[in-house]
């Protein structure tokens, strides 16, 4: 039996001997994208041993026809809606796309809504990122199981992530038909 790693994000492998080892053990190691893959050449990890298989999203999950959730959200139909429905964590950038919002929600009448578990006292912390002014344009609605209708509802799909394995919610994005404005980071060139 042949042992296969996987790696699917670009967090910094350690230099230690463990690392080391955990990384010579396997006879094939599966890389999720070319920034991943190029993260462990760096490493010393040989790319003869690498193969590169990107995630993927299903169509007939994502298919652009199903409803949106703006009378759901109380969001008027000609209403530009600015968002993003990535995790919430730092690397995601939210906090920068949060910020924009103040230049963007006072030039452009429209609303950002970000979907994504986001609980106290993280939700609020975030939110002090925009204008008092603007908050109430601010669309919050938590975790979401359903993200076809939440991208369908998203007219401009914003990924300001610094830090990318591959970005599972771009293609997710993309596959809706969204128009989508990124980082530009490594990850992100290769779509």
């Amino acid at each position: 039996r042949r042992l296969v790693r996987f790696r699917h994000n670009l967090y910094p492998i350690g230099k230690g001997l463990t690392a080391k080892f955990i990384y010579s053990i396997p006879g094939r190691i599966i890389a999720i994208s070319k920034a991943v893959r190029d993260l462990l050449i760096e490493r010393g990890i040989r790319g003869e041993k690498m193969t590169i298989i990107p995630d993927a999203v299903d169509p007939a999950r994502f298919d652009p026809r199903v409803n949106d959730v703006r009378e759901e959200l109380r969001i008027k139909p000609d209403t530009l809606v600015i968002g993003n429905t990535s995790g919430f964590t730092e690397v995601k950038g939210q906090e920068y796309l949060l910020r924009a919002f103040n230049i963007i929600g006072k030039t452009i009448p429209c609303v950002l809504l970000l979907s994504g578990r986001l609980n106290e006292p993280y939700r609020s912390r975030y939110l002090s990122h925009v204008d008092a002014e603007l908050r109430d344009r601010v669309l919050m609605p938590g975790h979401s199981e359903d993200v076809p209708s939440i991208l369908k509802t998203i007219d401009v799909f914003v990924y300001p992530s610094f830090l990318e394995g591959l970005g599972t919610a771009l293609l997710e994005a993309m596959i809706m038909g969204k128009a989508a404005a990124v980082s530009d980071i490594p990850t992100f060139r290769d779509f």
